[in-house]
């Protein structure tokens, strides 16, 4: 064996060991900082906000413009919504299961 081949040997052998210290694999470095799972690019709560705005623009839209959509005008939609009997409806369908 030549110098210059043991050198060579033991700059692999300390290659191979700082890969398995600094988490590499392959010879490629596992960066875990690349990808934080807290900065997704789409989050829940984007996701309901992004919902929540649609649905008051669509609101919104019929209120001003007094369009109409599946045969509801926008006061319909506020007197369904502020009608507690759809809510008791729901509640007597509730207690059958219950029961």
């Amino acid at each position: 064996m030549t110098d210059g081949y043991v050198e060579r040997r033991r700059e692999y052998v300390a290659s191979i060991r700082s890969s398995f210290e600094n988490g590499e694999s392959d010879g490629q470095a596992v960066r875990s900082s690349e990808v934080d799972p807290e900065e997704l690019p789409v989050s829940f709560f984007r996701l309901e906000l992004t919902a929540a705005v649609v649905i008051l623009g669509m609101f919104l839209y019929l209120l001003f413009s007094g369009n109409e959509i599946y045969g509801y005008h926008a006061k319909d939609i506020m007197e369904m919504i502020s009608d507690n009997h759809y809510y008791a409806q729901l509640q007597e369908y509730a207690e059958q299961f219950v029961r």
